[in-house]
């Protein structure tokens, strides 16, 4: 595996082989990060989805042994490590607006932006980018309505490693946001991935 150093308010892509795995490490611990998958497929459409996977699973939260699941029901990638334990389907990734009305952050293109932005490239429409799984996010609901978000509970070096359940395209950013789901500031992270796979990034 190589390791590859992703910058604070950017994001990387890159294209695993069913089976093959990539980590993603908190280095400097409470940063959340947002993981996207699409099959590689060209004639393929489906996409990574957070309700179809909260509907397979039966939960809000993801956790080891679970998989993620496509727009057509199929799984993509699975959760075979995870040192922290806590991870979130319930958030959309943050957009201009988002950063801008919640976080103050009027130069920033988001979550969203930075996963369009590597995943493009890869014959990703930028609209097809909606749902994210969100590593070491610690989100849930109260009185059955309310969301709550609290800071991430990764510690320094805690490490996601998911496996890719068929060719994939993976995309992966740190959550931009200035606020409590970074514990007040974003960090840059770091991937692992096979050695002999290129990681696209944004900065």
């Amino acid at each position: 595996m190589k390791s590859v150093h992703i910058e604070a308010k950017s994001g990387a892509a890159f294209e695993l082989a069913a089976g093959e795995s990539f980590e993603v490490v908190d280095t400097h611990g409470g940063q959340a990060v947002d993981v996207t998958v699409f099959p590689k497929a060209d004639d393929d459409t489906a996409a990574f989805s957070s309700k179809y996977t909260y509907r397979r699973t039966g939960k809000i939260r993801f956790e080891e042994g679970d998989s993620l699941y496509t727009t057509d029901g199929e799984p993509i990638a699975t959760l075979v490590h995870d040192d922290c334990g806590i991870n979130d389907l319930l958030l959309a990734p943050c957009n201009e607006w988002i950063v801008d009305e919640y976080y103050g952050q009027d130069d920033e293109i988001g979550c969203r932006g930075n996963l369009q932005e590597v995943l493009e490239p890869y014959g990703i429409d930028p609209a097809r980018v909606q749902d994210v799984m969100n590593l070491f996010t610690a989100v849930t609901i109260t009185d059955h309505r309310y969301l709550d978000f609290r800071e991430p509970p990764s510690e320094p070096g805690d490490t996601a490693e998911l496996r890719a359940e068929r060719d994939a395209i993976v995309g992966v950013a740190p959550c931009t946001g200035d606020s409590i789901l970074n514990e007040g500031g974003p960090t840059g992270i770091e991937i692992r991935v096979p050695d002999g796979v290129s990681v696209r990034t944004n900065f």
